[in-house]
Formats: structure tokens, C-alpha cells, sequence
């Protein structure tokens, strides 16, 4: 690594970095809903190179402001894993303003997460992923108040502050995020309540799974049966198309989300990914 060079990446560099990460055998991805070169142009997001061209990189830029995601790390083989990635991170997090946001690692690989210790990323918590299929009946929805509608474009304003206010800021989308997340959807949903909106569901699928990417509902109107109430009629929708599997993903530390998901028949699957975020070296005296 002698002779590699550190630079910040530029909107030039796109042919050359989607070649990069076609062959790669060391590649992160972050779960996004923006592609991963679509983040050229946002910093930071770093190179390092020799003469014969890009041997690693990485990317973080914020979004939602406060947060900055790993959007992306890959490097050209195992040896050299370590030392650029500690490169990069460093380089990448000091690059980031003042006050710093959140730096935050989800790994969805075992090689990912062993290095996450190297730049002082402790794990916070595990995604958990459970599915459920048309053996289990939908859950049963409470009776009359909670009326589920169609999401509408227009509706993503209100849809955001839901976000935001049903989220804690790490798992929060940006307005750009949720536009992007709603125009990729294959079925979203609003709930309403007494006039207002109180929770959402966005769901991607294909012809025979679904995914629920994201639900949220007012956490001042938890317990009132809303979250059901968008649950069971999800799980319907998908029934009657024949959607056979229904995935979810979800905090290990978030109770309320589990046991919902537990009630409406959803089965942990095994499969769980470790979140890490940086932790500020305390200074002495």
C-alpha cells in the first residue's frame, strides 16, 4: 500500500468506479434507496489508487443531516482489507463537519463487522429479519376506527413528519430518501384516524414475495391498534394477489415492533446483522 494515493472521488470517476465494483470479491453495499454511485458528488467519499488504477474506496456522505451511513466500502483483496479500510474511515470521518453527525455501520457481511472495532465502532443493536406466509392468517385488525387508504404522493409530507416523529434520528429518512423509497414501492399504504394521519406502511415486491420496508405509526397513538390495522390489511392485499412470503426487518431492541410482528404471525428467521456506531474517543484528565 506503499504506493497508493488518497483522494476525495469526483463525478468523473463513475465509469471507473462501476467497473471497480463489478469484480470485486470485498464489496459493501449499504441497504439504500438511492443507487450507490448516485452518492458521487456528495462527500466524503474517497479513493485510494496506484498506477494502474482504484484499489479501494469509500463512501459516507450524510443523509438525513446528522447521520452518515457507510454507504459503501470495497477494496481489491483480503491483505489489504484492514489497512484501507482504517485509511478511508479516518480520512472520511475526519472530513466530516463540525458538529459531527452519527457515523454508523450496518454490516451485512462477517468481514464488514470484523472490521468495524479496528476504527472504534461499537455494535449498538442487530436487524432482525422475520417473515410470515399465507399458512398464518392475516392479523386481526381493531373494528371501524382505523381507516387504511392508498398513499398518495401528495401525502409525503405528512408521511415524513410520521417518520421523524415515529423514529429515533439514526433510522430516519430524509425527504429525498422517502420520495425515492415511495416512488420504488410496490404498495404503500396510509392510516387514518379521526381525520389525521397516524401510520404508514411502504412495501416492495415481486411477483411471488413482498418486503415491508417501513412502518411507522404515531408514537402517541401506540396501543389504539393502528399498527395491526395497517398490518392485517397489508397481509391481505399480498394473500389475495398470492404473495406467498412476507419479509420484515426490524431493531433487536425494538420491543413494541417485535411483539407486533410476533402477534401477526411473523417468525424470526435467524438471520441478523449487527449495527455499529462511532464512538468519540473520550479525552483524558
Amino acid at each position: 500500500m506503499d504506493s497508493w494515493s488518497l483522494r476525495q472521488a469526483a463525478l468523473s470517476d463513475y465509469p471507473a468506479l462501476a467497473r471497480f465494483l463489478q469484480v470485486q470479491a470485498y464489496v459493501h453495499r449499504h441497504l439504500d434507496w438511492r443507487p450507490t454511485l448516485d452518492w458521487l458528488g456528495f462527500q466524503p467519499f474517497f479513493l485510494l489508487e496506484d498506477s494502474t488504477g482504484i484499489q479501494a474506496v469509500l463512501g459516507c456522505p450524510q443523509d438525513p443531516p446528522g447521520v452518515a451511513w457507510v454507504r459503501v466500502f470495497a477494496c481489491t483483496d483480503e491483505d489489504h482489507l484492514r489497512p484501507a479500510w482504517e485509511q478511508l474511515f479516518t480520512a472520511a470521518r475526519q472530513a466530516l463537519p463540525e458538529p459531527r453527525p452519527t457515523l454508523a455501520l450496518l454490516a451485512l457481511y462477517e468481514w464488514v463487522a470484523n472490521l468495524a472495532p479496528w476504527v472504534g465502532l461499537k455494535k449498538t443493536q442487530d436487524i432482525v429479519v422475520l417473515e410470515w406466509n399465507q399458512r398464518v392468517p392475516p392479523i386481526a385488525a381493531g373494528q371501524g376506527e382505523v381507516r387504511v387508504e392508498v398513499m398518495r404522493l401528495t401525502d409525503l409530507p405528512a408521511v415524513l413528519e410520521l417518520d421523524q416523529r415515529a423514529f429515533g434520528s439514526l433510522w430516519q429518512l430524509s425527504a429525498d430518501s422517502l420520495e425515492r423509497c415511495f416512488r420504488q414501492a410496490g404498495y404503500a399504504t396510509l392510516a387514518w384516524l379521526d381525520g389525521q394521519p397516524v401510520g404508514y406502511q411502504i412495501s416492495t415486491h415481486t411477483s411471488y414475495a413482498a418486503h415491508l420496508a417501513r412502518l411507522a405509526v404515531c408514537p402517541d397513538l401506540q396501543r389504539r391498534g393502528i399498527g395491526a390495522a395497517i398490518l392485517g390489511e397489508l397481509q391481505s392485499h399480498y394473500q389475495n394477489r398470492g404473495v406467498w412470503r412476507l419479509t420484515v426487518n426490524t431493531q433487536s431492541d425494538n420491543h413494541a415492533s417485535l411483539s407486533l410482528y410476533h402477534r401477526a404471525g411473523f417468525r424470526e428467521t435467524g438471520d441478523r446483522f449487527p449495527v455499529f456506531v462511532y464512538a468519540e474517543p473520550q479525552s483524558e484528565g
